[in-house]
């Protein structure tokens, strides 16, 4: 009684488990039933409970039926099991091709009926997914006919094949010898004797009240699902009975297993208990017999399973002792079996063993998740489609080809595309046992056919959206949603091998060997090709993302304020257009790197899920814990990698220094080491910063070491004690599966630190961008052209300037009241500090004053227009090795006059608008300037102390001859001097002296203004 409730709880629990709807059971000791009882519902959807008249599918536990007909007629003289089956269906000549004996052999070969009840005919057991659905009375014949499309696996005897057509050529056998239906001969001659009043017949099940509804996996749940009636295949899978009669039957068997029976059906039936030793026994060491499977365990123990597409059975029988244990249930599943082992343990006080996870409903976890994928995908590619139909419709997209190269990508295209359809539809043949469509519809769980056909979808669909893009494209497109479904595939891809690998290690049969190598080429294929296209776009895409940065941020430098420029730090500059614009061109790398890691990661969280979803939880939680631990050492190690920019800002200050110091450092040793050891503590303030961030690292990843080791300490140590469900099997798939994802683990993890120190860049250039987007320039006035036929008078009405140094000190210039006219010539002079070059900003717009205001013809111009009637070289001046901004109608005509006029002629060729070289002596690169200036023939110019590096000949000649005739030739000359031997040139002369301006008259006398 104890073991009963046992057996009960246990039984409650694996249903639960296994989300078995109904379940009937029945046990025999003693050669008695003592136990019959029903579990669940028949019906859920009417609550309808299973009870001992519940009526359900056998499944191949109808072949015991078959063949105790066999043997009944043989008993009665009516056949020889040693007989051909040609010899009672003279049209069923069967053929094989292949090796017998060490020979080539291609012919017509016998068949004994012996040969059909042992499996050992060499008919294929891929021939169950050709069975017609029928109820007609020729069925049968018809599902026989099907063999003679088809050769035999193996020359007939060789070995165990089971092939459920097997028993259905039997069934076509009785009908032959007793010229009465399979169905009527079974009853009349088998169940009506044995008193099995309530075992009927597959094509009877229509009307049949207490037949339990059948079930099959739907989205993670039993689903009611109506099978179609194989009436063709009812002696091999379609008989159907209750606990009471399976009870009854499972007796007989005890009673035929008796010796020197007077009864032809007991002789029958204890003939159906004979193995075939005539082929070695299974790996379960299991012998086949008539519709039983024979283990010599203690005094022998015959079992079978059973399962149809929504039913399923199993019975355990020890003759010897009168045990017996039978089960039935109203869904497809492993666990029938499971259960009934487990029974016999708790009966036999021996430890239960685990129940493997049912295939069926992995499948169907499996192809849930994969729906809800793909109707995700479907969904953005449909919006996605309907944007481009649109921007078509809009003509924002034009049709781009170029001939024959098109129509061979084309081509191309559909090879490939036709390709994947191919393989979807050879699906079948690796992971449905060979079976056709129409069989795995009907024997899989219910969401295959949809995943099928929304893959084929999201395939066109995608297609579709990719042609599109390549033969419309549309300026500057960016192919988002492209690289993030491509990046996703090829994470799948990735994770599909994995998945092939362990699937086939779980097949005991080497048949399909090459299929399953064709699909794990075609996902190592995927991945190698989808992370090519990605990563090739994701460096265009980068790159562009790049370039606009730094057209960004050099269109903001080239329209700042210049006074506001000069506050800039130079290795800020540098830091931020070269090297973090280059720092986010290794983003496409490490995106392609941590997506496909990451979508590998999913879709085996997908797989272990449907293993076991506690041992999923467990690979999660880890999962996060690590990323946890590394984003809270990233948030530490970002203090440290911002300083580490801060020093690199300082360290390119340095070689600013050292590129444009060198002259004096190498003069002096003293002040070389000086530079040398400021620099180097620079260089070692960026590698102790960039060290200290990165060893905040080196403590989680070996933590993140530590997790994964734990991990796979607690499954293969841990599982067993904490889930009871988890067999050897599973443990091995889990620990082969959390191999493979530890380095993609490791490439999210090392993706973390990565993508912080960029978001750090990217953050640091975001303010690097905002704050020169505040240094523009004003532009308050309105701009005027610059006129050359009117003549120029610049006039500064009451201007004054103030600003404070980096020590602090104010300056202040003004107010300045002067006015530059055109055809003048006009000398700035005054002691260092006076003001001198602050006044020349400011006339030529590159600062703005303080006060006061600059007019142009008694017209106030912006300050970016102002420049525009200056051509200007300063004592600081920068000499581009291109001359820029001047039309080639100027050069033609000026340049070889003006370059002999400096005398530089045979120093320096321009071709193509390009300096043959700047390498040159002060004086000559000022005369180079000088070039540029003449070259650009602007109204005004200003020279700050130009002549101070020219030899005293070139000094002459620059103020008596060049000055007039820049002035003869109507321009207003600015020059910022102290050679006062030449003052007497000039028609005015500026003097400022701290910021204040003083006035020399034509004899030389200061006069305060």
């Amino acid at each position: 009684m104890q073991k009963l409730e046992q057996i009960n709880t246990y039984v409650k629990k694996q249903m639960k488990k296994g989300k078995i709807p109904g379940f009937a059971l029945v046990i025999a000791m003693d050669h008695s039933i003592i136990y019959s009882n029903g579990f669940g519902y028949a019906d859920k959807e009417h609550s309808t409970k299973v009870t001992a008249s519940t009526l359900f599918e056998l499944g191949s536990n109808s072949k015991a039926y078959t063949a105790a007909g066999i043997y009944l007629l043989e008993e009665k003289g009516l056949l020889r099991t040693s007989d051909p089956v040609s010899k009672y269906i003279p049209w069923l000549k069967l053929k094989y091709k292949g090796k017998y004996k060490n020979a080539a052999y291609d012919d017509y070969v016998d068949i004994t009926l012996e040969q059909l009840l042992h499996h050992t005919s060499g008919i294929s057991s891929q021939m169950i997914g050709y069975i017609p659905e029928t109820t007609k009375d020729d069925a049968l014949e018809q599902t026989v006919r099907l063999l003679l499309d088809h050769n035999l696996d193996f020359y007939p005897g060789q070995k165990f094949e089971y092939a459920t057509l097997n028993y259905d050529v039997l069934a076509l056998v009785i009908e032959s010898v007793t010229k009465m239906s399979f169905e009527r001969f079974i009853k009349d001659s088998l169940l009506v004797p044995l008193g099995l009043h309530h075992t009927y017949f597959g094509v009877e099940k229509p009307h049949l009240d207490e037949m339990a509804t059948g079930y099959k996996m739907r989205f993670f749940r039993p689903t009611a699902y109506d099978a179609p009636i194989y009436r063709g295949n009812t002696a091999a899978g379609y008989i159907i009975t209750d606990a009471d009669d399976l009870g009854k039957w499972m007796l007989v068997q005890f009673r035929g297993n008796e010796l020197a029976n007077e009864s032809p059906i007991l002789n029958a039936i204890h003939k159906t208990h004979l193995p075939n030793r005539q082929v070695p026994p299974s790996i379960e060491g299991a012998s086949y017999a008539g519709g039983w499977e024979i283990i010599q365990n203690g005094g022998g123990e015959l079992q079978h399973g059973g399962n149809n597409p929504n039913y399923s059975s199993y019975i355990l029988l020890r003759p010897e002792t009168g045990l017996g244990i039978g089960v039935m249930s109203n869904i497809n599943t492993s666990y029938i079996k499971g259960i009934a082992l487990g029974i016999e343990s708790i009966l036999d006080n021996e430890t239960v063993a685990k129940i493997s996870s049912d295939h069926l409903a992995d499948i169907d976890k499996m192809m849930s998740l994969v729906i809800l994928f793909l109707l995700t995908l479907i969904g953005a590619t449909t919006v996605a489609l309907s944007r481009m139909m649109y921007q078509l419709l809009r003509g924002k997209r034009r049709l781009m080809h170029n001939g024959r190269k098109s129509v061979y990508k084309l081509f191309y295209f559909v090879l490939v595309l036709g390709g994947f359809m191919y393989i979807i539809y050879q699906m079948p043949n690796v992971f449905f046992e060979q079976m056709p469509w129409s069989a795995v519809s009907v024997w899989g769980p219910a969401t295959i056919i949809p995943a099928v056909i929304m893959l084929l979808v999201v395939e066109v669909l995608f297609s579709a959206y990719i042609l599109l893009t390549h033969f419309f494209p549309m300026e500057g497109e960016r192919l988002y949603f492209q690289l993030t479904t491509v990046g996703l595939l090829t994470g799948l891809g990735n994770a599909s091998v994995i998945f092939i690998i362990n699937e086939k290690l779980n097949q005991a049969d080497n048949r399909s060997s090459f299929d399953w190598f064709l699909y794990f080429i075609m996902a190592v294929a995927v991945y190698v090709i989808g992370s090519k296209f990605v990563q090739a776009n994701l460096i265009t895409l980068t790159n562009n993302v790049v370039y606009k940065k730094r057209s960004v941020l050099i269109d903001k430098l080239l329209h700042a304020s210049y006074h506001k420029f000069e506050e800039l730090d130079r290795g800020a500059i540098h830091t931020a257009l070269n090297n973090d614009t280059a720092a986010i061109s290794e983003l496409p790398r490490m995106l392609l790197n941590g997506v496909t890691c990451l979508v590998t990661v999913l879709f085996c969280f997908i797989y272990l899920g449907a293993k076991n979803v506690f041992g999923l939880l467990l690979a999660i939680g880890v999962i996060l814990l690590a990323a946890g631990l590394y984003r809270y050492i990233g948030q530490q190690a970002n203090v440290f990698w911002n300083r580490n920019r801060d020093t690199q800002e300082t360290f390119f200050g340095f070689i600013n220094d050292l590129v444009h110091g060198m002259k004096e450092l190498n003069l002096h040793q003293n002040k070389r080491e000086s530079f040398r050891q400021d620099i180097m503590e620079s260089c070692e303030n960026n590698r102790s910063t960039n060290v200290q961030g990165s060893l905040k690292f080196v403590n989680v990843f070996v933590i993140g070491e530590l997790l994964f080791t734990f991990v796979l300490g607690t499954i293969v140590f841990g599982f067993p004690y904490m889930f009871a469900n988890v067999t050897n099997d599973i443990l091995q798939n889990y620990v082969l599966v959390i191999l493979y994802m530890v380095g993609p683990v490791h490439g999210i993890l090392n993706f973390i630190p990565s993508i912080m120190q960029l978001q750090v860049i990217w953050k640091r250039l975001e303010r690097f961008e905002e704050h020169i987007s505040s240094m523009d320039a004003e532009k308050a006035h309105v701009n005027i052209g610059v006129n050359d036929a009117m003549p120029i008078s610049i006039a500064l009405r009451n201007v004054e300037y103030s600003y404070t140094d980096e020590n602090g000190e104010t300056f202040h210039l003004g107010p300045i009241n002067f006015t530059f006219n055109q055809g003048e010539l006009i000398f700035i002079t005054g002691g260092n500090g006076s003001g001198k070059s602050t006044l020349a900003k400011i006339i030529t717009g590159l600062y703005v004053p303080t006060k006061g205001e600059v007019v142009v013809n008694g017209q106030p111009v912006s300050q970016d227009m102002l420049g525009e009637y200056f051509s200007v070289i300063f004592s600081d001046y920068h000499l581009f090795d291109k001359l820029y901004g001047i039309n080639e109608a100027a050069i033609d005509e000026k340049l070889e006059r003006s370059m002999k006029l400096l005398q530089i002629d045979h120093k320096v060729k321009v071709t193509d608008r390009r300096f043959s070289t700047t390498k040159l002596s002060s004086g000559q690169r000022k005369r180079l300037a000088m070039l540029v200036s003449m070259l650009e023939d602007k109204p005004v110019s200003l020279f700050d102390e130009w002549a101070a590096e020219q030899d005293p000949e070139f000094r002459q000649f620059f103020y008596q001859e060049m000055l007039m005739r820049f002035k003869n030739s109507g321009k207003c000359i600015i020059a910022i001097t102290h050679d006062d031997r030449f003052f007497s040139l000039a028609d005015k002369i500026l003097k400022l002296e701290r910021g204040g301006m003083v006035a020399i008259d034509e004899f030389g006398f200061v006069a305060h203004c």
